[in-house]
């Protein structure tokens, strides 16, 4: 069951006894041993062959998930035991002595409910184009295809019909077990792709549609107009320094927007929103078109800024305007073998959005470690690290559409 966080679902534990055996039962009776309903029960009494009882509600509850949740899970279970007596006509032939009466019977279950609590982010729309003579594609020589890139594109939408605001936290760095990957609770549809000399496109997809679900983190947030720190990068080269904001932007105290209103050329515009931020992360596919995809084949993530109209630098220095261009990035880890074998489960926990507030990467555990997995080891740098400022086109946030994860 999937239920959005600070909301309140119910939930019960139901019994129907059904007698499949060869002989009349008597004495049925239902006993709670354990968990939710324990020390209730309730009788039945005569269970003729091939009958059923009716459906019982053995006890209720109503179930409340926290506030501010990663995407976590509350469990409860009930054990539920069965007594009855059958008709005093057989005989227990499996004994070496066979004895004929009332025999007692018993047969014990568990039922279990797992709850996944989603929280509700935000969601993006639009698309762009970012050039490599401005130094917003890294590495402008692809190493997938031996080959210059001239220009990305990218676009597509993130977050609806719902997306949870959540990020997998590991619990065995060894394993890699623990964590929520491949979140059916965040949907859209993702491409980015690098178009290079001769024709060549190395292209990337992503999606979240009820068939597949590639996104293991998605994070919002309302950053202020600048960056107050740019902190250095992590890999050199031609890799773009990463943005950290301290602190947020201007809410409106009364809708919880993200409001331009109050410190103009923040974003999001032109549609009120509670972020003007997006961030978010998965497995995915890349190959080089005319040719088959790869299958969940890169490791990714995408950081996206919506700082208001027009959008991009080019529109901007046109109408003469002093406001930000929105911000587009993605980077690409190229992965061999299973995408949740321990090791890409190591990386994809590491690159996944813990606050969207801070573009470095790292793991969240046992703390955050800035450019670290889980083990203490350097994150490797990603193979693709294209983005910037956004050049030609327009990125959105909006508010979610309302829908919740079951839709």
């Amino acid at each position: 069951i999937n239920i959005t966080a600070g909301s309140t679902t119910n939930i019960e534990f139901e019994v129907q006894v059904c007698n499949n055996g060869n002989v009349d039962l008597a004495n049925v009776a239902v006993t709670n041993v354990a968990g939710m309903c324990a020390g209730t029960g309730f009788t039945i009494g005569i269970l003729p062959i091939g009958v059923c009882s009716d459906v019982i509600v053995l006890c209720s509850t109503n179930v409340t998930c926290p506030d501010v949740v990663q995407g976590s899970s509350l469990t409860f279970s009930n054990v539920v035991e069965v007594f009855a007596v059958a008709s005093n006509d057989v005989c227990n032939t499996d004994l070496t002595s066979p004895v004929c009466g009332a025999i007692a019977v018993s047969n014990k279950c568990e039922q279990v409910v797992h709850i996944t609590c989603s929280t509700p982010g935000c969601r993006t729309t639009g698309g762009g184009k970012q050039y490599t003579s401005l130094g917003e594609v890294c590495p402008f020589h692809d190493p997938a295809f031996n080959n210059d890139v001239r220009y990305v594109t990218h676009g597509g939408q993130v977050g609806a019909p719902f997306g949870a605001a959540s990020a997998p936290t590991i619990t065995d760095c060894s394993t890699g077990a623990g964590g929520i990957f491949n979140n059916p609770c965040i949907r859209g549809e993702y491409q980015h792709v690098r178009h290079m000399k001769g024709g060549l496109r190395g292209t990337f997809h992503a999606a979240s549609n009820g068939h597949e679900h590639d996104f293991d983190s998605l994070m919002c947030a309302c950053l202020m107009c600048t960056n107050n720190a740019t902190e250095s990068n992590l890999f050199g080269g031609c890799h773009p320094n990463d943005r950290l904001y301290h602190g947020d932007g201007s809410f409106d105290p009364i809708e919880g927007l993200c409001d331009p209103k109050r410190i103009p050329n923040c974003g999001p515009e032109p549609r009120p929103a509670p972020a003007n931020k997006i961030a978010f992360s998965g497995v995915a596919d890349y190959a080089a078109s005319h040719g088959k995809k790869t299958p969940l084949s890169v490791v990714f993530r995408v950081d996206i800024e919506d700082r208001g109209e027009p959008g991009n630098a080019h529109a901007i220095g046109k109408a003469r305007k002093t406001n930000t261009p929105d911000r587009y990035r993605m980077r690409m880890w190229f992965i061999t073998g299973d995408p949740l074998s321990p090791a890409n489960r190591r990386l994809r926990e590491a690159v996944a959005v813990k606050d969207a507030h801070d573009e470095r990467v790292g793991t969240a555990f046992g703390g955050f470690q800035v450019g670290k997995l889980c083990d203490g080891s350097p994150i490797p740098p990603p193979d693709i690290d294209d983005g910037g400022d956004l050049d030609r086109g327009n990125r959105q946030i909006h508010p979610n559409t309302g829908a919740t994860c079951n839709d």
